[in-house]
């Protein structure tokens, strides 16, 4: 391809390797860039096989696209004893748990319409406990769609701090009753709004079925049981899980609560629980089947403040104050439940230097030409 990068590709085996040489005519080749003259990318079957080759010494380096960032330990570990090198740093995915607060389906029992059931359900999530285990040291909890590090995040937005006790009391007072006095049972409903009376507090939890997504349902299955939810976990493919509507769960607005990650830009994601956003069919529902905001909320007030905060420009005085008061909203509302920052993890030899893995960037490798190993990189 034609252009003015680093490097240029000199062979493509298809599922294998890329053989890439330096660029003679690379913009910055007066500064010596790029340190290496070849480069080889050799696909993997997975994070396993390609740490093994690290620590062999068939590859120098290990990319995040090899989902290491659930083997933080091990890494830890091997790092210590000085056999690779790791840099760790939270991305712009997030994991949630989604609530079908409006579903598609008219028979569907309304369990989450009620906001204070859904801030009760967040106060009985063990969601510190999912980034300790998952990703030891390493993630963050975020409050609401804006990551803590980021500049425009709001740290005076409403918290759910894991207490079950606290969660038991809210529920019983939006009418979900512990009538039998036994945790291991499911509440039922007394005077929920829109839930019939005697209905067990019970529902089927969609999550993918890869990486850590099953612990993590796992965990929040195992924490809601204390307050006498009963979860059922239900595995389903990506594929399956993300259908278009109204054949998929998620699009099609059949669910009862999900799990599964957005992967955002550095702007503040506040449009993806617009009313504009509700997936549906076309002409009801603008967007058709395209639309992000699967929950089915809409609240008119958020739904302006964000609108704003998209149309004022960054350096605005309102621009920040806007997408805080998105962030108050949404946390108070709470159609989705953040859940834990997903990590980009890259490996690589010990004497490897110039890595700067950059949450904003698409990939490790943003700034390649700068990468290299050996006694260039000491001191």
């Amino acid at each position: 391809p034609i252009g003015w990068g680093p490097y240029r590709i000199d062979e493509w085996t298809s599922g294998d390797h890329i053989t890439l040489s330096k660029n003679p005519t690379y913009f910055r080749a007066a500064e010596g860039l790029p340190h290496f003259d070849r480069l080889v990318y050799r696909f993997m079957q997975n994070g396993a096989e390609a740490l093994s080759a690290l620590l062999a010494g068939e590859c120098d380096f290990v990319d995040e696209s090899a989902g290491l960032e659930t083997q933080g330990d091990q890494l830890l570990q091997l790092q210590q004893e000085g056999k690779i090198a790791v840099q760790f740093e939270t991305g712009t995915a997030w994991e949630h748990a989604d609530f079908g607060i409006q579903s598609l389906n008219a028979q569907a029992q309304p369990l989450f319409q009620n906001k204070e059931t859904r801030q009760a359900i967040a106060t009985c999530i063990d969601r510190q406990k999912m980034a300790t285990e998952l990703f030891p040291g390493k993630s963050q909890v975020p409050d609401s769609f804006v990551s803590p590090d980021h500049p425009l995040y709001n740290p005076d937005v409403k918290k759910y701090s894991f207490d079950p006790q606290a969660a038991a009391q809210m529920l019983q007072d939006v009418g979900w009753v512990d009538s039998d006095n036994n945790p291991s049972t499911p509440r039922v409903a007394s005077g929920v709004a829109g839930v019939a009376d005697g209905t067990p507090f019970e529902f089927d939890y969609l999550v993918p079925d890869e990486g850590e997504k099953l612990q993590a349902a796992q965990i929040l299955k195992d924490s809601l049981a204390q307050c006498g939810i009963r979860v059922n976990v239900r595995t389903q493919s990506t594929d399956q899980l993300f259908a278009s509507g109204p054949d998929g769960p998620l699009f099609g607005r059949e669910f009862a609560m999900a799990q599964f990650a957005w992967v955002t830009s550095l702007q503040p994601p506040c449009f993806l629980y617009t009313t504009g956003e509700i997936p549906g069919p076309y002409p009801e529902y603008p967007k058709g089947w395209g639309g992000a905001n699967v929950t089915g909320y809409s609240n008119p007030e958020y739904d302006q403040v964000c609108q704003a905060a998209l149309s004022t420009l960054p350096d605005s005085p309102d621009y920040k104050k806007l997408y805080q008061q998105a962030q108050s909203i949404f946390a108070d509302d709470l159609p989705s439940i953040p859940l834990y920052l997903h990590l980009k993890v890259v490996a690589m030899r010990p004497d490897m230097c110039g890595v700067k893995v950059d949450p904003s960037a698409d990939s490790a490798l943003w700034n390649l030409e700068a990468m290299n190993y050996g006694k260039s990189c000491q001191p």
